[in-house]
């Protein structure tokens, strides 16, 4: 019977740091791509999911999908009526673009 650790030996993962790094960034490439899709379909979904996001985000640092997190998160602020913070997220989201370059 294999073990978690000889699974984790055959693909070639160094470390649980590693496994963590692979995790988050498949995890936060999939809540991108439904967050997407729930912005035409279910904008409350929308919130969920890029709540989740900068939950995330927050939590392991930035990635590539940070500043679509801080976009559709704003988007459902400002689509209940807090306008100022929704344009307030504008400015995170130029930070993490530039800090990504």
């Amino acid at each position: 019977m294999t073990t978690y650790n000889q699974i984790r030996a055959m693909q070639g993962l160094k470390s649980n740091d590693d496994t963590k790094k692979k995790r988050n960034i498949i995890l936060i490439s999939l809540y991108a791509k439904l967050a997407h899709i729930f912005h035409f379909v279910d904008q409350g979904l929308s919130a969920s999911v890029s709540l989740r996001m900068l939950e995330l985000t927050m939590s392991e640092g930035l990635s590539e999908e940070t500043p679509m997190a801080f976009a559709y998160y704003g988007v459902s602020l400002t689509r209940n009526g807090n306008i100022n913070e929704g344009c307030r997220l504008g400015g995170f989201i130029i930070i993490s673009i530039l800090c990504n370059m």
